[in-house]
């Protein structure tokens, strides 16, 4: 500014001159500058994220995953670690997103020992009413017996959606569900996720409402009654027990789902606890024990993350995340990470 001076000074001043306006013609071009400087930037990066999406790599993203060990170690939460056996199955009753291994983790299990391994007691009425709801009464469906077997898989696999701002693309999340599995050395150890899951109903739970939780209005074409008839599916949150494949016997000319997973229900979602902004659950119960169910794997969602509500007083430092669910009643979803 000292110019100024020494111009005003010389020649005096112009009339109806204004000394700032050219110093605010500066800053002007200085803000686009910076601005051009941001939108260039944001070009680049997308075009950036579009030639990651055209490369060949991540069509066999697949084959380069797995070899690293069994789902039994602690790490089968990640997405970088699978079975040997890690090439989708090859069915039409999932859709592109969920893939099971090829070979089954447990085959043609009897269930003396589904009951003994996965501590699933109520598996076989869990499974009837399951088949019944699809037949209802006057039909008479081959309904499961002790003597049936069925081929048990260790993790489903799901393709989570691309996120191009933050560069997750092609990202697979495992969703193992491993009993525990005695080994030379050193025991496998004992994994049951927890997942969201749609479940009908759970759309008109108020306190979801307008968030990421909100269920979806669908039209499904019933056998039942031969049309197409509107759910509303919302998610909720399960513990996932056991991945399993329904024999054909019991499928009545397909028209069940082969792919089933046993699952023990949480209560619906409630609001949001005011200085964390997380929705709390509760272990869903019935007479003191669990309230299970048996639903089609094509249902699930994606694995969550809950945080105990332990209190001011208590930290069982020594439980495992397994001791946790079986032994606490209240938790909060974790919105901010998912494993």
């Amino acid at each position: 500014m000292i110019h100024y001076f020494k111009s005003i000074k010389s020649h005096s001043s112009a009339d109806r001159y204004n000394t700032e306006w050219s110093e605010q013609l500066h800053i002007n071009f200085a803000k686009d500058r910076k601005w051009l400087d941001h939108r260039e930037a944001m070009e680049c990066f997308k075009a950036y994220l579009n030639w990651l999406l055209q490369r060949e790599e991540v069509d066999d993203l697949e084959g380069d995953e797995g070899d690293e060990g069994e789902l039994g170690n602690s790490g089968c939460h990640n997405s970088d670690t699978v079975d040997n056996d890690n090439l989708p199955l090859s069915n039409t009753n999932l859709p592109a997103t969920h893939h099971l291994p090829i070979k089954p983790g447990f085959p043609l299990v009897n269930l003396e020992d589904i009951i003994n391994q996965f501590h699933v007691t109520d598996f076989l009425p869990a499974l009837t009413t399951f088949i019944r709801n699809y037949f209802p009464p006057p039909q008479q469906p081959i309904l499961p017996n002790p003597m049936d077997l069925f081929d048990i898989f260790k993790w489903l696999s799901i393709y989570l959606h691309n996120l191009l701002a933050t560069g997750c693309i092609n990202i697979l999340q495992c969703i193992c569900a491993v009993p525990l599995i005695p080994g030379p050395q050193k025991d496998s150890a004992v994994s049951f996720d927890i997942v969201l899951v749609r479940a009908e109903g759970e759309a008109r739970n108020e306190v979801t409402k307008g968030t990421y939780l909100e269920g979806v209005t669908i039209f499904i074409f019933s056998y039942i009654l031969l049309a197409h008839v509107l759910i509303f599916q919302g998610l909720r949150v399960v513990q996932v027990n056991m991945f399993f494949a329904l024999p054909d016997h019991l499928r009545h000319n397909q028209s069940i789902p082969k792919l089933l997973a046993y699952i023990e229900w949480f209560n619906p979602l409630r609001a949001p606890d005011p200085d964390s902004d997380l929705n709390s659950v509760t272990c869903s119960s019935a007479c003191g024990c669990p309230v299970t169910d048996i639903i089609p794997i094509h249902n699930m969602v994606l694995s969550c993350y809950l945080i105990p509500k332990f209190g001011t007083k208590f930290y069982p430092a020594t439980w495992t995340h397994l001791e946790i669910l079986d032994n606490w009643k209240h938790f909060s979803l974790n919105k901010y990470i998912n494993l």
